[in-house]
């Protein structure tokens, strides 16, 4: 398979890309031009320079591709432009969405984190409880609003939420076209990958 990849300078993006290389998917990973690259180049991903707000880059790197990871998100304590993280979080999260729609991508996993969650009702919660009502900072609160963006697609595609594991990525929401062939399978592709690799 073909597989493009958001955010795959980052920590978990660098351990995704290392367990695929290791398998024979091809990878196409959307990469700044001041990103370092360099290990992903290594491990033979073929790099498209550009980013989730630039929808241009997106095409280019996905046209072709069969599966999307979407890993990109601006991730900090503190910005001096606020405006930032919704033009990543938000914006660049609807922009791989109506790409993957556009290109006709078969499978789609867009990772989440557990801060969308507040303070739930529930203790301990887990990824079928209710959010609570209050996001603690920016960041938490664009990614809610991104996986909102998500969930709006549930019409054409399906939509099933994990647990990954211990960390950040608590969660995912995995995707797949109603019609594609193996629908389910794709959503239970999207939970190993949580636990080391695609199949």
């Amino acid at each position: 398979m073909k597989i493009f990849i958001t955010g795959a300078t980052g920590f978990i993006g660098k351990l995704l890309v290392d367990r695929l290389a290791r398998t024979e998917h091809e990878m196409y990973c959307l990469v700044r031009a001041t990103s370092q690259a360099d290990t992903l180049k290594e491990l033979g991903a073929e790099l498209i320079e550009g980013d989730v707000t630039n929808k241009s880059s997106i095409i280019q790197g996905m046209s072709g591709c069969d599966w999307v990871v979407h890993l990109a998100n601006l991730y900090s304590f503190w910005e001096p432009d606020k405006r930032l993280y919704s033009n990543v979080n938000i914006e660049g999260t609807q922009n791989v969405m109506e790409c993957a729609l556009e290109t006709g991508v078969t499978k789609v996993m867009h990772i989440s984190t557990a801060l969308i969650y507040g303070k739930p009702a529930d203790q301990p919660f887990t990824e079928e409880s209710a959010v609570g009502p209050i996001r603690f900072s920016t960041y938490a609160q664009t990614k809610y609003e991104g996986d909102l963006i998500w969930q709006v697609g549930t019409g054409y595609f399906g939509c099933r939420r994990y647990n990954l594991g211990e960390g950040d990525v608590s969660n995912a929401l995995a995707f797949c076209p109603r019609d594609s062939p193996g629908r389910d399978r794709g959503c239970e592709v999207s939970l190993r990958v949580g636990y080391g690799g695609f199949r």
